[in-house]
């Protein structure tokens, strides 16, 4: 190419080079003419700005062209050589200078944009130039910006007006000159022309006319743009009438015959193509060849006769092609691929005999599906809007596709090194199946069920940045589907992908040990278009775990999760194989709130919570406001006393040496007490009381014949061990041993197995001695055993499952009991606001107050002396006793804060004796001395051994080995539970009690009476359960039950809520002091307010609040039993009638849901009662409650400690 030529893509001066100063006002206009800046690029516009040039020479012009911006120089034709634009070219062959006309790749670029300021122009006129101008752009020109539109707007907006305009038939368009703003072709219009559109007329032609008109057009209203005058009469358009012109797509170019000849006709601009099949007369052969169409018109004849159906005939001068509703079109000259523009009669010539047949169900993309199978989403993609970001235009076209039913995936992205950024987007069917290279190796070996949804679809749009502020531009390339919308996009797995933020909820998610059913369902909630699977949750979580992990073991990845949440751990391993034998981990606020509640220590070992089945020894201790912690957790290897102490050595190094436990709570496990007597030997160890007694009923409980033979033992058994003295102790075993004297097997076992040995260690005559703080069983432990069963869910998980479930509800436990030291401290109930407890109000938790309440309450009732009191409050509890108080009321003084242990005072985890001043600064130089004299094996082992320690993750140890069931038939299902297997005296409690050993499996035992809602109640109470009522479910049933159990007929239940609402009213100021609010209280009178024949479920009856009212409203005993909750409720301000007089109901609550008549035997044990009553009862009132004491009892009895029903008025619903 000439040098002339060789354009910049920025104006350049062959001079040599100067500062941008220098250069810059080297161009600043010298003549007074009004500056003018042409923005151009094709043919058309070259004509544009060569009646600009000319206009600008006359003698009365009043402006000059000071500049030409373009293209940048690109390849075309053939040869693919690299030539200027049209513009540029025709500039230069006028001689425009070289240097003033400017090639940027993109209209924003700075340096560009400073050059156009440093030319200072007033006006710039655009006329097809190509790039989308950015405001900086637009500021530059003071009197703004025109553009020569080929289109009457506001119609037709977009890159091809003239030939959409032809392809909707229109017999009238137009030219526009209109103001430019950021808005696509929606400037104000200063001046329009109206052009008639002839049948014939091609787009190029119609283009060229338009581009001529519009610069006559310019070139006259110039003189009021530049005086201002343009902008007052410049009239808005109307965007209610506006219609798009997007850019042709090369899929619109097929032509398909199916469709009127007008149509194909009005959409024939040059570049058209259609299908025809080729037949050789002579074999029969069909050849199918692809034609440009270059001009054409529709067939005046009315119909043509054809030989055969979709036949193309040669008539005249032309090919006629049958259209659709008796169309045909004539096709005047064609181009075949690679060849030159020919007449049709040429091409009929050519074909030397041969028939033509059109192609109607032809395929867009080669294989794409039939024209009829086309689904047009054009418009819907089609859009002005300006996206913010890449990202944003990408998610609106992916929740577009979803709204329509496609799937919409990144086809390419071009970051935009040397033209602008763009990505394509196309359907995610477009495209072909990619069979494997060696299809022969893999014939038949593609798993069962694969497929492709490839069918390549022609779908695709662009996003193009247009500024480098990254703003983002949509266009529809081809807005065609050859396929169905999708139904369902559930079924699509990329439709179904988890966005960053969807991921990153399914990542905290599964760190809190939320279920994947869980997960999906919330990530639904988040997002109503969310179209995901339980396969994409299970793909997704097995991701994160894999992201997680990064490739490290079971053991890598648990130690480095210690290490990371700052866990101390301590472990042993067999050296032989790397094998952890035992492994011991404490939480770091464990150990602070062990060091500041060392008082009692509960241990327990539990089964079944891993797959190497080791046991788990659990440690947990006792706050001040008596809630259970955790303090450590321990896998063992064996039971062995090594083993045991081993944890113990670790579990006394966690704790300062002033603050070691003074009681030490486990069961009878041998091994377990030896170790803790070797390490911790000041310290006492009590048994398990609830162990002793149930090992006594598994060893005993056979020797009885008679049932009330057995309870009367185990009566006498619980008598001794709840002696208050030695001297009692003594008399109550004489009495044992001689009321019994006939079971001698019992006696023997109880005294030379229990009382011999261990008296001292669960028996209240010597245990009472001990500050124990009521903790005489091991059921806090135990109960912790249940909690983390429940979260693990199977038996089968691995050490570092174990520890996320583990430290989760470490996490929550520890969030509780720092609410509860606040609470205690911000919190003063009303019952504390007396003189007594002025000098413990937020100085003591509220557990130790509400036991010192009770001893007071102890001490008004009675007047004790110290020589009855006992004093088990002082010294089991560390607490003021009964008789001390006694002294303290009468003298009117407050309870000293002294006189309160201080594990009492303490409400907070902090520790005093931290010392800030610790260093390994003598260790490390003691190992270097060492690694320094070791020799080279030494010093590869101390390496190794450091490494482990300032590595974890790095950790060579590997998890136990799995214990695999040698003998017999393995079974094919894996069992996951964590419930353990059943102890003795669970077995021994199943036989039936009226049967002799002898002659238990002679006796034919009546079967239970079947009753509905049978199994809603305990196992435990259901013999004594004679019948139960059902009543209409409503939302009255509550009601409707109170009323049938009255008498006064299931239809009484209005009667019933009008009383308890009367009852409320009535006696308003004391319910509100026993439901602890006003609020509550309105909430009851509105939910009792329902007398609609329906009530919703705000208006249902609840429990325990309306327990109380009803007992005390109607003056009876009302028993409240259900599988979670069992409770008695007495009246509150009568006095007890005779026994025999009471009237005792009984309520049952099932499903959850509904309530129904509960009729019990005259005997039947009865729930304990609701601690409200003692607490806001009167004292009239304290005799109902000393005939259910026995009944009481043995409900408790029957129940036992480790029951899973509540029987208090509060319960936690998270551990039911």
């Amino acid at each position: 190419m000439n040098s002339s030529l060789m354009l910049r893509r920025f104006f350049t001066l062959n001079a040599t080079s100067s500062s941008s100063s220098s250069c810059c006002a080297s161009l600043k206009p010298t003549s007074k003419k009004k500056q003018l800046v042409f923005l151009g690029s094709p043919q058309v516009s070259a004509s544009v700005l060569n009646d600009l040039l000319s206009a600008s020479t006359a003698p009365d012009s009043i402006f000059e062209v000071a500049a030409i911006v373009t293209q940048p120089p690109s390849a075309r034709n053939r040869g693919r050589k690299v030539m200027p634009s049209p513009v540029a070219q025709h500039a230069l062959d006028r001689g425009f200078p070289s240097d003033l006309i400017f090639t940027p790749e993109k209209a924003g670029e700075e340096i560009f944009l400073s050059s156009l300021r440093a030319l200072q122009p007033e006006l710039c006129i655009t006329a097809a130039y190509g790039n989308i101008l950015p405001r900086k752009f637009l500021k530059i020109p003071p009197m703004g910006t025109v553009n020569i539109h080929p289109s009457l707007l506001p119609l037709y907006r977009g890159a091809a007006p003239v030939q959409r305009a032809l392809q909707d038939g229109m017999k009238e368009t137009g030219v526009s000159v209109a103001f430019t703003i950021r808005a696509l072709d929606a400037g104000p219009v200063i001046a329009c022309e109206k052009v008639e559109v002839d049948d014939q007329i091609k787009a190029p032609d119609l283009l060229a006319l338009l581009f001529s008109r519009g610069s006559k057009l310019l070139i006259h209203e110039l003189p009021s743009i530049f005086d201002g005058s343009a902008k007052v009469k410049a009239w808005p358009q109307d965007d209610s009438k506006a219609s798009l012109a997007p850019k042709i797509t090369p899929e619109e170019s097929w032509l398909s015959f199916d469709q009127e000849a007008s149509v194909l006709h009005n959409k024939g601009w040059p570049g058209t193509r259609a299908k025809v099949v080729v037949i050789d007369n002579k074999n029969g052969e069909h050849k199918v060849q692809e034609l440009k169409i270059i001009s054409s018109r529709v067939c005046g004849q009315s119909s043509i006769q054809l030989k055969e159906a979709d036949d193309i005939q040669f008539i005249k001068d032309a090919l006629v092609v049958p259209c659709s509703g008796s169309t045909s079109l004539e096709v005047l000259e064609v181009q075949l691929p690679g060849k030159n523009v020919i007449s049709s009669a040429a091409f009929w010539n050519g074909l030397r005999g041969q028939r033509l047949k059109i192609l109607r169900k032809m395929n867009l993309n080669h294989n794409a599906a039939p024209l009829q199978q086309l689904v047009d989403c054009s418009d819907v993609f089609s859009s002005n809007k300006i996206f913010c970001s890449r990202d944003a235009l990408i998610e609106w076209a992916r929740n577009v596709g979803k709204k329509n039913g496609f799937v919409i995936v990144i086809k390419r992205s071009d970051k935009g090194d040397s033209r602008k950024a763009r990505v394509t987007l196309a359907c995610e069917r477009g495209g072909t199946y990619r069979h494997a290279k060696n299809k022969s190796e893999v014939e038949g070996l593609a798993r069962k069920g694969t497929g492709t949804k490839k069918c390549d679809c022609p779908f695709k749009i662009i996003g193009v940045q247009l500024t480098s502020n990254d703003d983002w531009s949509v266009k529809v390339v081809c807005g065609f589907h050859n396929h169905q919308t999708a139904k369902q996009l559930e079924g699509h797995s990329y439709a179904g992908r988890l966005s960053e933020g969807e991921k990153t909820i399914l990542s905290d998610m599964t760190k809190n040990l939320v279920k994947p059913r869980n997960i999906l369902l919330s990530i639904k909630n988040h997002d109503e278009y969310n179209v995901s699977t339980m396969k994409t949750i299970y793909n997704a979580r097995h991701k994160h775990r894999l992201l997680t992990t990064a490739g490290r073991s079971q053991m890598q990845q648990l130690m480095k999760q210690l290490n990371e949440c700052k866990y101390v751990e301590w472990h042993r391993k067999d050296e032989s194989n790397e094998c952890v034998r035992d492994l011991f981990w404490a939480h770091p606020t464990s150990i602070q709130l062990l060091n500041a509640f060392c008082s009692v220590l509960i241990m327990d070992c539990t089964y079944k919570t891993n797959r190497y089945r080791l046991p788990l020894l659990e440690i947990v201790g006792v706050t001040s406001t008596n809630m259970t912690f955790s303090v450590a957790f321990v896998y063992l290897e064996a039971e062995r006393v090594d083993n045991y102490t081993w944890a113990m050595e670790k579990l006394h190094s966690l704790m300062f040496v002033d603050r070691l436990p003074n009681v030490i709570v486990t069961d009878r496990e041998l091994a377990l007490m030896n170790a803790v007597r070797l390490v911790f030997p000041t310290t006492t160890n009590l048994l398990c009381r609830w162990h002793i007694s149930k090992n006594v009923l598994a060893n005993c409980k056979k020797l009885f014949e008679r049932k009330e033979k057995w309870e009367a033992f185990m009566s006498a058994w619980s008598v001794l061990v709840f002696s208050s003295n030695e001297e009692e102790y003594e008399r109550n075993l004489r009495s044992l041993t001689t009321d019994y004297y006939t079971y001698p097997g019992a006696v023997k076992y109880v005294t030379e197995s229990w009382l011999n040995p261990y008296k001292e260690r669960f028996v209240a005559a010597w245990t009472d001695k001990v500050m124990h703080l009521g903790n005489v069983t091991t059921n806090r432990a135990e109960s912790a055993h249940a909690k983390l069963k429940r979260h693990l869910g199977s038996s089968q998980g691995d050490f570092e499952s174990s520890w996320n479930v583990i430290n989760a509800l470490i996490e929550l436990q520890h969030t509780e009991i720092k609410a509860s030291f606040e609470r205690s401290i911000s919190v003063v109930e009303h019952q504390f606001h007396n003189a007594l407890f002025k000098e413990l109000r937020g100085m003591v938790s509220r557990a130790s107050l509400n036991m010192i309440l009770m001893e007071v309450k102890r001490a008004t009732q009675v007047q004790i002396e110290k020589g009855i009191c006992g004093c088990v409050n002082r010294t089991s509890y560390g607490l003021p006793c009964a008789h001390e108080l006694t002294e303290l009321i009468k003298e009117g003084r407050t309870i000293p804060i002294d006189s309160v242990h201080s594990h009492w005072r303490q409400l907070d985890a902090m520790n005093d004796n931290v010392s800030s001043d610790l260093t390994i600064t003598p260790e490390i130089e003691s190992i270097l001395r060492q690694f320094a004299d070791c020799d080279e094996a030494g010093k590869i082992a101390l390496k190794r051994k450091l490494r482990e320690l300032a590595y974890p993750a790095m950790t060579s140890m590997i998890p136990p080995l799995e214990k695999v069931k040698a003998k017999g038939r393995p079974s094919l299902k894996i069992n996951l539970s964590t419930k353990r297997s059943p102890s003795l005296f669970e077995i021994v409690e199943s036989a039936h009690d009226s049967t002799s050993p002898a002659t238990a499996c002679s006796v034919k035992v009546p079967k239970e009476k079947k009753l509905k809602y049978i199994k809603c109640f305990p196992h435990q109470i259901r013999k004594h359960i004679v019948n139960i009522v059902d009543v209409k479910a409503d939302g009255h049933c509550g009601y409707r039950s109170i009323a049938g159990l009255l008498g006064m007929g299931e239809d009484g239940w209005r009667t019933v809520r009008q009383d308890l609402t009367h009852e409320l009213q009535t006696f308003h100021d004391e319910y509100v002091q026993l439901y602890g609010s006003i609020d509550r209280v309105a909430e009851l009178v509105y939910s009792l307010s329902c007398l609609d024949s329906f009530a919703p479920y705000d208006r249902w009856m609840t429990l325990p609040d309306m327990g109380h009212l009803i007992a005390a409203r109607y003056n009876i005993v009302l028993v409240h039993l259900s599988i979670r909750q069992c409770l008695t409720y007495l009246p509150l301000r009568s006095v007890s009638p005779a026994p025999l007089q009471h009237k005792l109901i009984a309520l049952g609550f099932v499903e959850d849901c509904h309530f129904v008549q509960v009729f019990m035997d005259s005997i039947s044990p009865i729930p304990p009662i609701a601690c409200n009553w003692r607490n806001y009862r009167y004292q009239c009132a304290r005799g109902w409650e000393i005939p259910y004491v026995p009944r009481i009892e043995a409900f408790r009895s029957l129940l036992g400690t480790n029951s899973d029903v509540a029987t208090l008025e509060t319960i936690n619903l998270d551990e039911t």
